[in-house]
């Protein structure tokens, strides 16, 4: 038995798997794999080197993860993994029943000095997942899988090996069994926004006052993120006119991203979007500024609208509300500047992947539940000015919010 407890709530789990009739989850996707076992290998991390591995076209293209949870509680979890991992899965992860999958390709004798890391026989990973369901007389249940993200050919060799066995969709149900998040994910997506923050503040914002280029900022905040323990994820730049150049001739396009080595000038209006993770969670900021901290009458009103919008939206955020409720109230602060989102949303959960449940529109109605982490991101973009767009991570608590995030909201940050 491990000392190692699951980093999701089992309880909620079970409920979900009971309220959709499944006896059985078999998770493919990284994210939900490594949420259901703590190997987290959908990011880089020093303690699960292996990300990189997971999309490999070798071996048949078979290197594939597989975590099952049973419905029934007596019914000892496993995971699939390749064999020379099983090992290190195990002194990570709360599942102890680690299958390993390889080729020998050769007889190992005796007398040999070298270590031999494959299986004595041979076997692929959908052996090993359905022998697992099979030792837990499962091959005739119903059994959960992501459909949006399950290869084609995996779920034909299931379906064609446990033929009597019913396969239902449990995408949708796993996200959101993943929008509450435990303690130690609280944590973690904290020291996420934390590193963030930090790398806003120490990097981005005093390389922009001196005008480095986005190339040299980006090299940096790399740097940074890895000195706090985490690691960069992304950084996008929009600078000036936004994604809409012309609307009474024929749109110019517009690079999705400022040039690398584009040369800032006082007096640009810059959206700012970055992040940076931590043990597989995400930190997700932005922010508006102006170069040389000058900011205009007319950007200011509109940065006001975005956060007197931001304002509304926190003060209703509490357990029982409906996400498009709070979408509405956001949408009327906004009207009354005459503005509107110019993104579907403004607010999007935030965990192991930077979009998850639950989602802030017009169309989802979700409830929103104590221990849900949102990314705050009211949102609107006037011809001539670049998108405004003030984002931040909040966790949802009995009596309202708790904001992961202190960082000040200054158009004219950069003011010498």
């Amino acid at each position: 038995m491990s000392s190692i407890k699951p980093i999701f709530n089992e309880a909620r789990l079970r409920s979900h798997m009971e309220k959709h009739k499944i006896d059985l989850v078999l998770a493919t996707s990284k994210q939900s794999v490594g949420y259901l076992s703590n190997w987290l290998t959908h990011c880089w991390n020093w303690e699960w080197p292996f990300w990189a591995e997971m999309d490999k076209e070798y071996d048949g293209g078979d290197y594939d993860l597989f975590a099952g949870i049973p419905l029934d509680s007596s019914l000892e979890a496993f995971f699939v993994t390749y064999y020379h991992h099983t090992e290190s899965v195990k002194a990570k992860s709360w599942i102890q029943d680690v299958r390993g999958a390889g080729k020998p390709g050769y007889e190992f004798r005796e007398g040999l000095k070298s270590v031999f890391l494959e299986p004595p026989n041979a076997k692929t990973h959908m052996d090993c997942v359905v022998e697992a369901i099979k030792d837990r007389k499962l091959e005739k249940a119903t059994i959960g899988v992501e459909k949006a993200r399950i290869h084609q050919s995996i779920f034909e060799e299931l379906s064609e090996r446990l033929p009597d066995a019913k396969f239902v969709d449990a995408f949708e149900m796993l996200l959101d069994v993943r929008a509450v998040k435990s303690p130690e994910e609280i944590a973690k997506l904290k020291r996420a926004s934390d590193i963030t923050e930090q790398s806003i503040l120490k990097v981005i914002f005093p390389m922009l006052k001196a005008k480095a280029t986005p190339y040299e900022i980006y090299k940096e905040i790399n740097a940074f993120a890895v000195r706090e323990q985490g690691y960069f994820s992304f950084l996008h730049i929009f600078a000036d006119g936004g994604h809409v150049i012309n609307t009474t001739g024929p749109k110019e396009p517009v690079k999705y991203n400022i040039d690398k080595n584009h040369q800032f000038k006082d007096g640009q209006l810059l959206f700012c979007d970055t992040g940076c993770g931590y043990e597989g969670y995400w930190g997700d900021f932005c922010r508006n500024i102006v170069i040389g901290g000058k900011s205009t009458d007319e950007q200011k009103k509109v940065h006001q609208a975005v956060l007197d919008c931001r304002n509304a939206l926190l003060d209703s955020i509490r357990p029982g509300i409906n996400t498009k409720e709070l979408f509405n109230i956001g949408f009327k602060v906004l009207d009354k500047y005459d503005l509107g989102p110019s993104l579907s949303f403004f607010a999007h959960g935030i965990g192991l992947s930077s979009h998850e449940k639950p989602n802030v529109t017009a169309f989802d109605e979700q409830i929103l539940e104590e221990g849900m982490v949102l990314s705050m991101e009211p949102n609107t973009e006037v011809q001539g000015m670049t998108m405004f767009n003030l984002e931040h991570s909040v966790v949802v608590t009995k009596d309202g919010y708790e904001d992961f995030s202190s960082l000040p909201f200054d158009l004219d940050a950069l003011a010498n």
